[in-house]
C-alpha cells in the first residue's frame, strides 16, 4: 500500500508538470490558444500519467493495457469533472478563500482518482460474464438507436426552442468576474437573439397570453431584475459547469446550455438498452415515448433544461442499484444528479432507501444508507440557498406583474390551495395519467405474489416522485412537466425489467431466485 501510495503521488505530480510544460510551450511557443492547448495537454498528461500508473503504481504481470486504458480514461474524466464542480461549490457556497480551496478540492480528487484506479481501472478481476449476450441484430439495433439518439440532439440543437429558461441560464454561463448588471443582461440577451432567431426571440419575451408578458419585458428591460433571478437558477452547479466548459466550443452562451441538455438527453437514451438482456423492447419504448403525445417531449432537447441531465443521473442511478453495480459508481450518479437540479433527490432518496432495504443481505445496506443521506445533505444545502432568492412560489402563484424583489404580497395556504384546485386537471391529461396510473399498478399488483422485486420499487419511486413535483410545481404549461422525465425514464426502465423478470420466472423452477440482481431479493 505504501509503494502504491508514493507511486501514485509522484505520477500524479510529474503529470502536473507535464500537462504545465506542455500549455506553456504550445503557447508561448507554438502560437495556440489556451484552450485547445490544454486540451492538447490533458491528454498529453493523461498518457504521461496512464503509463506511470500501469508501468509502477498498480503494476501487475496479469493487468492488461488494453482493458486499463479506456477505464483510466473514464476515471482521468471523472476527476476533472469533480475537481471543477467542487471547486465551484468550496468557492461559491463556503467562506473559504479561492486559493486555499485548491488543496482540500485536490485532496477529495486525489482520493477518488486512486480509488477508482485501484477498484477498477487497473483491477485484475476477471470480468464478470456479461448478462446480456447480444445478437448480430440486437447490435445492429443497438449501434442504428445510438447513432439516432445522437442525430436527433444534434437536430434539436440546431433548431432550438425558444423556452424562457435559456435567458437566465445565458446569463450565468456568459457572466465574467466584475461584469455590471447592465452588461450581463446585454450580452445574455444578444446571445439568445443570435441563437434561436427573431421569429423565436420576439415571442419569447412577450407573447405568452399574457399572463408572463409583463415580468418578461420587464427582467429584459431592468438588469437588477434579471442578475435577482440569477440567484435562483445558480443552484444547478453541474449543468452549468458542463454549460461554461461549452461555451467556448460553441461561442454563445445559449448554444452551450442548448448542447448540454441536448446531449444529456442522446446519453440517456443511449445507456438505457445495454442494462437489458434483451433491449429491443426497451428501444422501441423509448421512441414511442418520445415521439408520442401533444407537445412531443423529444423537443425537451431543443432546450436549456438542467432536467435533461437530471433526468440522465436519476436513471442512471437506478440502473446501477438496481444491477448492484460498485457502490462508487451509484453515488457517482445519485451526487451528480443533486447536483444537475436539487430536487432530483426527491426521487432518488427513496431509490437508495429501498435498493438498501432489498440488498441488505449482500451488506449494502449502509454504504447506500450513507450515500441517501449525503444526497439529503446536499439538497437541503442547495435548496436553503435557492430558496431566499426564489421565483418560484411568485411565479406560480402570484399575480405576474414584476420581478420578485417587487412583490409585497405574501402567499397564503388559501392561494397554494386554489393553485392546487385550478390545475389538478393537469394530473388527468393523458400522457402524466397513463405514466402515474401504470406506475401505481406495476408498484402494487405484483404484491400479490408476496414477494417485493426490485421494479415494483422503481415504479413506486416514480409515481412518487410525479405526486411531489405537482405539489411543488402546479402544471399549467407544458414546461413543468418536464420535472416527471426521470418518472417516466425510471417506469420505463421498471417496465421493461418486469417484462424479463416474467420472462425469466416461465423457465426457472417455482420458488428458485430469479435472474436480474435488484430485481430477485424477496422482502
Amino acid at each position: 500500500m505504501m509503494r502504491r501510495l508514493v507511486w501514485f503521488g509522484g505520477v500524479g505530480l510529474a503529470a502536473t508538470v507535464v500537462h504545465y510544460l506542455c500549455v506553456r510551450g504550445l503557447v508561448a511557443h507554438g502560437g495556440w490558444k489556451p484552450l485547445p492547448a490544454n486540451v492538447v495537454a490533458w491528454l498529453v498528461a493523461f498518457m504521461f500519467s496512464f503509463a506511470g500508473h500501469f508501468l509502477g503504481t498498480f503494476r501487475d504481470p496479469a493487468l492488461k493495457a488494453g482493458r486499463a486504458l479506456p477505464r483510466f480514461f473514464a476515471v482521468a474524466a471523472i476527476g476533472f469533472a469533480s475537481n471543477q464542480v467542487l471547486y465551484t461549490l468550496f468557492t461559491q457556497y463556503t467562506p473559504i478563500r479561492y486559493d486555499l480551496a485548491v488543496f482540500p478540492v485536490s485532496l477529495l480528487v486525489a482520493f477518488l482518482t486512486y480509488v477508482l484506479s485501484r477498484r477498477w481501472a487497473f483491477d485484475t478481476t476477471e470480468a464478470k460474464p456479461s448478462a446480456a449476450r447480444y445478437t448480430a441484430l440486437h447490435k445492429a439495433l443497438l449501434a442504428v438507436h445510438v447513432i439516432a439518439s445522437f442525430m436527433l440532439a444534434g437536430y434539436h440543437w440546431n433548431k432550438p426552442l425558444g423556452n424562457w429558461d435559456i435567458i437566465p441560464y445565458a446569463a450565468l454561463i456568459g457572466a465574467e468576474r466584475g461584469m455590471s448588471a447592465a452588461d450581463i443582461s446585454r450580452r445574455a440577451y444578444a446571445d439568445v437573439r443570435a441563437y434561436v432567431g427573431e421569429d423565436v426571440y420576439r415571442p419569447m419575451l412577450d407573447d405568452f397570453g399574457g399572463a408572463d408578458s409583463k415580468y418578461r419585458v420587464a427582467v429584459a428591460t431592468q438588469p437588477a431584475a434579471l442578475v435577482e433571478n440569477l440567484r435562483f437558477y445558480s443552484v444547478k452547479p453541474l449543468y452549468l459547469f458542463l454549460s461554461r466548459m461549452a461555451y467556448p466550443f460553441t461561442g454563445n452562451s445559449a448554444s452551450a446550455a442548448v448542447l448540454v441538455s441536448a446531449l444529456a438527453t442522446a446519453l440517456t437514451l443511449t445507456a438505457i438498452p445495454f442494462f437489458f438482456a434483451k433491449p429491443a423492447l426497451v428501444i422501441a419504448g423509448l421512441w414511442i415515448f418520445l415521439f408520442t403525445g401533444v407537445p412531443q417531449l423529444r423537443l425537451v432537447a431543443a432546450c436549456a433544461f438542467p432536467d435533461s441531465l437530471s433526468m440522465l443521473f436519476v436513471t442512471l442511478t437506478a440502473l446501477l442499484a438496481f444491477a448492484r453495480k460498485p457502490i462508487g459508481w451509484v453515488a457517482g450518479a445519485a451526487i451528480l444528479g443533486v447536483l444537475s437540479r436539487p430536487d432530483a433527490a426527491v426521487i432518488i432518496v427513496p431509490l437508495l432507501v429501498g435498493f438498501s432495504w432489498l440488498q441488505r443481505k449482500d451488506g449494502r445496506t449502509v454504504p447506500l444508507l450513507v450515500l441517501a443521506a449525503v444526497v439529503f445533505a446536499i439538497f437541503v444545502t442547495l435548496g436553503k440557498l435557492a430558496l431566499p432568492y426564489s421565483n418560484l412560489f411568485w411565479h406560480t402563484f402570484m399575480a405576474r406583474e414584476a420581478y420578485p424583489g417587487a412583490i409585497t404580497y405574501k402567499l397564503t395556504l388559501a392561494d397554494y390551495l386554489a393553485v392546487i384546485r385550478r390545475t389538478h386537471h393537469v394530473l388527468l391529461e393523458p400522457r402524466p395519467l397513463l405514466f402515474f396510473v401504470s406506475a401505481c399498478l406495476l408498484a402494487l399488483v405484483p404484491l400479490a405474489w408476496r414477494r417485493l422485486w426490485g421494479f415494483q420499487l422503481l415504479a413506486a419511486a416514480a409515481a412518487g416522485n410525479m405526486v411531489v413535483h405537482y405539489l411543488i410545481f402546479p402544471i399549467e404549461e407544458f414546461g413543468h412537466e418536464r420535472m416527471f422525465l426521470g418518472s417516466y425514464m425510471v417506469l420505463i426502465c421498471a417496465a421493461a425489467f418486469a417484462f424479463e423478470q416474467w420472462r425469466a420466472s416461465r423457465r426457472a423452477t417455482p420458488g428458485m431466485p430469479l435472474a436480474r440482481g435488484g430485481a430477485s431479493t424477496s422482502a
